[in-house]
């Protein structure tokens, strides 16, 4: 599965029941949070580097961040 330049958001449990899910690409790993509160007052950022290993990303996807709310945030250089 490809997750688009285009996609800014995930909702919570989004795939929660994707089981089968093994391998995520990001086409952009920069910028993403995750929270369990969808206003993002405390908010988790993602390592890049986490999110460009497709494996990986597939798990926090179905399990590790399964029940967070994500959003994709521009980074200032």
């Amino acid at each position: 599965m490809t997750i688009g330049n285009s996609v800014t958001s995930i909702g919570e449990y989004a795939f929660r029941e994707c089981n089968k899910l093994t391998s995520v690409v990001f086409e952009d790993t920069e910028g993403w949070q995750v929270s369990w509160y969808s206003s993002f007052s405390n908010y988790t950022s993602l390592a890049s580097a986490d999110l460009a290993d497709a494996s990986t990303a597939a798990t926090y996807l179905k399990s590790t961040y399964c029940n967070y709310d994500w959003r994709k945030v521009e980074i200032s250089g």
